[in-house]
């Protein structure tokens, strides 16, 4: 599966760009991209007939609530797992080297057929959406 169907079906990436405009080669990151930042941004229980899609609630989670970080570092792990079939061997790590107390920033390291070893960063603020960027192909 190069894109995910609603990539195909709509013809445009989740940032509204064209599939045909981006070269064949960076499809499949940008689609794998897209789905992980609706997956991210959606909250558990939030849908009633796949309850278990997204993340927990957030809002009470600190940068110095180290079991209840720890617990996120598993949901994202899990949620990916379950829900971007495109990504293998998932690794899940807070970046700690971020200075910001203010946000939660977690390195997620995963195989993607044809394209290797990927990763992405995932930043975490209070009250605003969870941004999620390729960190490029180890």
């Amino acid at each position: 599966m190069k894109i995910a169907l609603l990539d195909a079906l709509t013809g445009r990436f989740e940032g509204g760009e064209q599939v045909t405009d981006v070269p064949e080669r960076e499809q499949r990151m940008r689609s794998v991209l897209g789905n992980l930042r609706r997956l991210f941004n959606a909250r558990q229980k939030g849908m009633a007939h796949v309850p278990e899609y997204g993340l927990p609630d957030l809002s009470d989670i600190s940068p110095t609530a180290h079991e209840k970080i720890e617990a996120l570092r598993g949901a994202i792990r899990d949620a990916v797992e379950r829900y971007e079939p495109r990504l293998r061997n998932v690794r899940v790590q807070r970046d700690s080297s971020e200075g910001d107390s203010a946000q939660l920033v977690f390195l997620l390291v995963a195989e993607m057929h044809e394209i290797g070893r990927v990763r992405f960063q995932t930043t975490i603020r209070s009250s605003e959406p969870v941004e999620i960027h390729t960190r490029g192909v180890a």
